[in-house]
């Protein structure tokens, strides 16, 4: 039979370019075997964007007995909106007019691709650069970038400069291991879903796209390691919270304090008063707030912050260096004797490496973080080249570029904001970079006002809220939802607020000490025990499938990592409460 025209009513149609239609003839040869080409053209496209009915027409076909054994149509996807786990119900029909006849039969296909028709580079480019972006403002923002200056002073130029490269090579390793973790939990969910015969699409479509199990780092640990596991990371994250509202309460009341001298308060106040009405009266009402609108204000304000203190402190610190004589040139401005110091290569001190050390490795984490925009960058990745050949080579190269690019750009960050600060004053810089700017100078006035602000939004919006949640699970039970309102709501926050000024008050405003004591507690298991773990217990289940000499080698490199970070953790905790040295 010759149909004259055939007519394809497309009645799901999900936001897909059509660019190729491939029809295969029935039991009997046909005359010749034909394929067609269907160049887009929106008159004969005139249901793009509508998702009742899109009707595309094509140049005859020969075929015989006039049935259809298989049919498959190829897409392109947009780059918002493609759902790759749908089939399209394909209708086709014998017309010689524009109008459509009655449906001569009816044909349900599957959605496959060329394996060629990828989307614009330009495109997989600016998710990618998203997902550094947010990496980098989550790792080089907040607290350490005022901190870490301080720590480098201590080490020497060449020490510091040595400790910076190696944390940022363990922060990498980290996030490659959590990667991985995430890659092998996402594929063993495929296939058991494969298995359980719920998912019906090829697994070559779905598997780019990350399973809900490795949406966030808590959800990765939870099913990897399972309830001993959850309950540990919920115990040091309220660990972690704890000591981040101490730090930021100490920072804060100190800035506090300093600008109401400067104005020539005659109100009698000292940095205690300050902490305390920081925390009762301005985080806590904050700390009340809906969490999600109080995080997003909280990234946006830090953003600001952080390129305004490291603007002040490049400019305004390193021009003046140069300007007045060049390295440690500034020195004597700060030190009690007028003399100017000299530039330092390394300390001659092991127990000031480690009291200095978990600093550096707090200002590099970013293991928390890469979980969830490791998950969002892959989902809107997976839905733009699904399918495609080379979509598995793809999605390896830019996680390993959003690492690498991520973890540079912070670490150059900081190597600028450390040297520059160093280069102007040596190692007098102070534990908090902005305690060197006299209150006289305007630019370091503002810094001080800004640095309060991004950090009361930060532990009101970020650590507030994580603690008040890692407290919930562990009283209520891991999988309870925390309330949005309600008495139990206000006192639990109540409750962390108060502990964390009582806290920073005991410590006198104390800045690095509560941060280098979380650090060592609880970064080295974000960074190396949790990771190290989660990558040695999925290993573990692949010892049927993989050689079982492979796999212990890879099992032991796995708990090593995890044992080297529990190990230094010690030996840093042992230094900074005077056990050792």
């Amino acid at each position: 039979a010759t149909l004259e025209s055939t007519r394809i009513n497309i009645t799901e149609y999900r936001q897909y370019n059509i660019y190729e239609v491939i029809m295969a003839t029935g039991s009997a040869p046909p005359p010749r075997e034909d394929t067609s080409l269907l160049q887009r053209n929106d008159s004969d496209y005139s249901g793009r964007g509508d998702p009742s009915l899109s009707q595309l027409s094509f140049p005859p076909h020969h075929l015989s007995s006039g049935v259809i054994k298989r049919t498959s149509v190829i897409f392109e996807p947009d780059l918002v909106g493609a759902d790759r786990n749908s089939s399209t119900r394909i209708s086709f029909s014998k017309s010689s007019s524009s109008e459509p006849s009655e449906l001569a039969s009816t044909s349900s296909v599957d959605i496959v691709s060329s394996g060629d028709d990828l989307p614009p580079g330009h495109m997989i480019s600016s998710i990618t650069t998203t997902s550094i972006l947010n990496l980098v403002v989550a790792t080089a923002g907040g607290i350490g970038m005022v901190t870490l200056p301080g720590s480098f002073a201590q080490l020497g130029w060449l020490e510091g400069t040595l400790m910076l490269l190696l944390s940022s090579a363990a922060a990498a390793s980290s996030l490659f291991l959590l990667n991985w973790a995430c890659n092998t939990e996402s594929l063993k969910e495929s296939k058991a879903t494969t298995k359980s015969g719920n998912d019906t699409a090829s697994s070559s479509s779905t598997s780019l796209i990350p399973s809900l199990s490795t949406s966030s780092y808590a959800s990765l640990v939870a099913h990897t390691l399972g309830s001993t596991g959850s309950q540990t990371l919920e115990l040091l994250t309220l660990t972690y919270c704890i000591g981040q509202v101490v730090a930021y309460l100490g920072a804060i009341g100190g800035q506090v304090h300093a600008l109401l001298s400067s104005f020539g308060s005659t109100v009698d106040v000292t940095i205690h008063d300050c902490i305390g009405i920081v925390a009762l009266g301005i985080m806590f009402p904050l700390s009340l707030l809906p969490e999600e609108g109080a995080m997003k204000f909280a990234g946006v304000l830090g953003t600001i912050c952080m390129v305004y203190i490291a603007t002040a402190v490049v400019l305004g610190d390193g021009l003046a260096a140069l300007h007045n004589g060049g390295i440690c040139s500034l020195d004597a401005a700060t030190n009690s004797d007028a003399t100017t110091s000299d530039p330092v290569a390394f300390t001659s001190s092991y127990i000031t490496l480690m009291k200095q050390a978990p600093i550096f490795l707090f200002s590099m984490n970013a293991s928390v973080t890469y979980v969830p925009v490791r998950y969002q960058h892959l989902t809107c990745l997976g839905k733009m080249i699904a399918g495609t050949a080379m979509a598995p080579s793809i999605a390896k190269r830019e996680t390993t570029t959003t690492i690498l690019s991520s973890i540079v750009a912070a670490a150059c960050f900081y190597l600028v904001c450390s040297g520059v600060a160093y280069v102007a004053y040596c190692e007098q810089v102070p534990e908090n970079v902005v305690d060197v700017w006299p209150l006289t100078w305007v630019p370091g006035s503002l810094a001080r006002l800004f640095l309060a602000v991004e950090l009361t939004m930060a532990a009101a919006g970020i650590y507030v809220p994580l603690g008040r949640a890692a407290l919930w699970h562990l009283i209520y039970g891991p999988y309870e939802r925390v309330a949005t309102r309600g008495v139990t709501r206000t006192l639990v926050t109540l409750g962390l607020i108060s502990f964390g000024a009582v806290g920073s008050i005991l410590l006198g405003g104390a800045l690095a000490l509560p941060l280098a004591v979380t650090s060592a507690l609880c970064v080295t298991a974000q960074m190396f025990i949790l990771p190290g773990l989660c990558v040695s217990e999925l290993l573990k289940s692949q010892s049927g499938v993989v050689g079982k000499g492979s796999i212990l080698g890879k099992r032991l490199a796995a708990i090593g990592f995890a044992a080297f970070g529990a190990l230094f953790g010690l030996l840093s905790l042992a230094a900074l409460f005077g056990i050792i040295g």
